[in-house]
């Protein structure tokens, strides 16, 4: 299988040291493992709420923000953490977000870059066209203010322009999205869109996301999408279902019509939420009520592009008998396309709704049993779940939390690991070799610029299984026709920007020891790019396994 050369990924910088914790960590454990009991986030108050966390792509670090009450008004504060080995967390200091400290700031999102930088987005009624702004303030990993203030968002002055939601690409680079009953051209409730470069410049003007402007258009949130095409993709809820569609890095339409997201046409589908793992698959989480909303479970399908993976048809999170009042859901995609959804469900903790989370694998399988998050605060209700996960497999979740008479809330959060793998020997085995007759699993010989995909799980007869999510292989490239390198990377990503190996017209034949990672979409396939120098710029190569992680 041939495709044309792809755009390096600012996803490609991953340390393999990290690779190898995310797939090796809790190897024994049946089941997501919270760390420890839960913490109090913010400093008291009489209410906090509203949560929302991101972790970087560098390490494990988190950042919580969340609206809280004070004199007059409601304020925006963040909180970072960094994880330890151990599972535990370092806090930093609370830091006030907001510097209009006039009115309501409320209802917070938040993204990180790969260097750790993040966006938080919230709404204000000090808007200056008399209604409910956006707005916005960038952080250095540090978390010292990149901007001397915040900066309004919506170029649309009149009316409202609420519940913002924010993604942001590994290079800084970022989109809000947010919720307004002012558009040109809308009919009510409708979601607008804005671009930013990692400087923090507009890319592009303000955008209507939505095609369809009949009815309301509400709840939106996004993803960053790193393939097939770069960019983010936005979901929200309409006439009681789920739809999507994807803009590029700087803000314009990618799609000509909203694509439908569920298969589930009983009931209302709302609340959306969604996460993408670094190959650009995604998945998206809601709410599915019955007609009179007495019952709510959570749905969620994965995709990639506009296309179900797999075929796959809405999947029930948890379907446990009794558990049908369930909200608020929100989830996040690990390295190797593992996800983890939280919600929050009314009977889990004995007392009100608890906050609960469940692990799957790329094939949407569940990874052991769901887990009540909450363990200390456990009266009242526990609601409006946020997850964010680290490149290390580590686990952030925060949640508000209500004291039984309602008269109070405070944001609590609690850290976990995921369920891992383990490593499988096999005895070697080729995988590929170009030197052989054209197909599959051989020739042609790679070409200096063009990318291969080969299905080495379903073709290779190595004896991988479906289940495998990386290898352990020996890459050798052999009879190179100048220098250069070859990448060996997962089928369904893009481009990296590091080699597998490199050769010389000096050593036209090396071999170099790596682990790669399969496909995040379950194709099991690897992906293999060769850069040779001059004419007539080819290289064979060759992939022996000598084991798999899952």
């Amino acid at each position: 299988m041939e495709r044309e050369k792809a755009s390096p990924s600012p996803w490609s910088c991953r340390a393999l040291s990290s690779l190898l914790a995310l797939l090796t960590a809790s190897s024994a454990l049946g089941q997501i493992t919270p760390s420890g009991s839960e913490i109090q986030v913010a400093a008291s108050a009489t209410l906090q709420g509203a949560p929302a966390v991101a972790a970087d792509l560098a390490g494990n670090t988190f950042v919580v923000v969340w609206q809280k009450q004070v004199s007059g008004g409601w304020d925006i504060a963040a909180r970072q953490y960094t994880a330890t080995a151990a599972g535990s967390l370092t806090p930093g200091p609370e830091l006030l977000v907001n510097t209009q400290t006039v009115g309501c700031q409320q209802l917070p999102a938040v993204a990180s870059d790969g260097a750790g930088k993040f966006v938080v987005v919230w709404t204000s009624d000090q808007d200056p066209g008399g209604g409910a702004g956006v707005y916005a303030r960038r952080f250095s990993s540090a978390g010292a203010p990149l901007d001397a203030a915040e900066f309004r968002v919506n170029t649309t002055a009149a009316g409202n322009q609420t519940r913002p939601t924010v993604a942001m690409a590994p290079d800084g680079r970022f989109l809000v999205a947010w919720q307004s009953d002012s558009q040109a051209g809308g009919q009510g409730w409708d979601i607008a869109a804005q671009a930013y470069t990692s400087t923090g410049a507009p890319a592009g003007g303000e955008v209507l996301v939505n095609a369809t402007t009949a009815g309301a258009q509400c709840s939106p949130r996004v993803a960053y999408l790193a393939g097939p095409v770069q960019g983010f993709a936005v979901v929200w809820e309409s006439a009681g279902g789920i739809f999507l569609r994807r803009l590029t890095p700087s803000g314009a339409t990618y799609d000509t019509t909203d694509q439908p997201v569920n298969t589930t046409s009983s009931g209302v589908q709302a609340n959306p939420a969604i996460a993408s793992d670094p190959s650009g698959n995604y998945v998206v989480a809601w709410e599915n009520r019955d007609a009179d909303s007495l019952t709510s479970r959570t749905l969620a399908r994965r995709f990639q592009g506009v296309s179900p993976l797999n075929n796959m048809a809405d999947l029930t999170v948890d379907a446990s008998p009794g558990a049908t009042d369930q909200h608020d859901p929100s989830l996040a995609a690990d390295a190797i396309s593992d996800w983890v959804v939280t919600w929050s469900s009314v009977g889990e903790d004995g007392s009100g709704a608890a906050v609960v989370a469940q692990q799957f694998d790329n094939r949407q399988v569940a990874k052991g049993s769901k887990v009540v998050l909450d363990n200390t605060l456990t009266a009242g209700d526990q609601t409006s779940p946020a997850v964010a996960l680290s490149q290390g497999g580590s686990l952030l979740a925060a949640w508000q939390s209500l004291t039984p008479a309602g008269d109070g809330a405070v944001v609590e959060a609690r850290a976990g690991a995921l369920v891992g793998g383990s490593f499988f020997t096999l005895t070697p085995c080729r995988l590929l070799d170009t030197r052989n007759a054209n197909g599959p699993l051989g020739g042609p010989v790679l070409a200096s610029g063009a990318v291969r995909v080969f299905p080495v799980v379903a073709l290779s007869g190595c004896g991988i299984p479906t289940t495998a999510k990386a290898l352990s292989v020996n890459v050798t490239a052999v009879s190179a026709t100048g220098g250069g390198f070859i990448t060996v990377y997962p089928g369904d990503a893009p481009l990296p920007g590091t080699s597998t190996v490199s050769f010389s017209l000096s050593r036209p034949t090396i071999a170099s020891d790596a682990h790669v990672t399969l496909s995040r979409d379950g194709a099991g396939t690897v992906a293999a790019y060769a850069a040779v120098a001059g004419a007539p710029g080819q290289v064979h190569l060759i992939i022996d396994v000598n084991g798999y992680y899952q």
